[in-house]
């Protein structure tokens, strides 16, 4: 009786053992599985709002191509007239499409007419003495640059608050010119434009300037790697913030093709978490199938 108990234990350890093996392996793969997917869902969050933020980016360009090639301001640039003024730059405008500034630049870069408002407490504010001095500097899309690929996103950093800013040469109606100077849109990217990009996407998001002396340690730590990433306008890098949550960021660049923006989405780690109940469920049969072993020698 005694010789057949050594010979099952004997067995048992001989069968206990591969299983084992087999649980670390298959544990293994599956943390690396679930990992892979946390990474890739990861991923399409972080695209997801870069492509709701260039969706707004290309509805105002939409607006302000509809501006600039109008007749009416094309005649403004030259008559400078006041009803113009009265009659379209008006509070229910900058609401409307959720517009901080819009500026009118002539050919030889003079200010022509320029107004900012405020959009949480719905009054005019003066538009800021470091965005009227790059107003005649800032690039201009051509009207055929519309059907190319897809344009970077617009944005000019001030000391104030980043904006995204769109411009198009003042034309006819019939986008005809000569060109008359340049008419400019202008949106802050300030916290609730940024709430309200979480609310559309239903993410929670952080955006920090790149060159941010007191950034958070996370950000931080991504930003190296990120600009060894900037060559490939889609990169994403991505890191766990802690057991529970996980962050992607990628570069928002501003219009002269600098790095200028830092984007963060964080979301729970609800796919990775389920890794550990998927082991767990492999490790209750191991261990239950040696019990049920154990008890049938004994």
């Amino acid at each position: 009786m005694i010789f057949r108990k050594q010979i099952l234990l004997i067995i048992f350890v001989t069968l206990i053992c591969p299983i084992s093996l087999l649980y670390g392996i298959a544990s293994h793969i599956t943390l690396g599985s679930f990992g892979q997917l946390e990474q890739r869902d990861m991923r399409k969050s972080v695209e997801r709002v870069r492509d709701t933020l260039t969706a707004e980016f290309d509805n105002l360009e939409g607006t302000v191509t509809d501006w600039s090639n109008w007749d009416d301001a094309y005649a403004f640039i030259e008559n400078r007239n006041p009803g113009f003024i009265k009659s379209n730059i008006v509070e229910q405008t900058f609401t409307g499409i959720r517009l901080n500034f819009i500026i009118f630049v002539n050919p030889s870069g003079e200010l022509v007419y320029g107004k900012g408002f405020d959009l949480r407490k719905n009054k005019e504010i003066p538009i800021p003495q470091s965005l009227l001095k790059q107003a005649p500097s800032i690039p201009v899309i051509q009207s055929t640059d519309l059907g190319k690929q897809a344009k970077p996103l617009r944005i000019l950093t001030l000391p104030e608050n980043p904006l995204v800013i769109v411009s198009r040469q003042i034309l006819t109606s019939e986008a005809k010119g000569p060109s008359r100077g340049t008419l400019i849109f202008a949106r802050y990217l300030d916290e609730d434009a940024v709430k309200r990009l979480g609310e559309i996407t239903h993410l929670s998001l952080t955006i920090k300037r790149f060159d941010d002396p007191q950034l958070p340690a996370d950000f931080g730590a991504i930003r190296s790697n990120l600009i060894d990433l900037q060559p490939n306008q889609s990169s994403i890098a991505i890191q766990p913030l802690s057991e529970d949550a996980i962050a992607g960021y990628t570069v928002i660049k501003d219009i002269y093709g600098k790095p200028a923006l830092i984007l963060r989405v964080d979301t729970p780690r609800e796919i990775y978490k389920q890794a550990p109940s998927k082991s767990f469920i492999s490790a209750d049969f191991a261990v239950g199938g040696g019990l049920v072993f154990w008890r049938s020698i004994r």
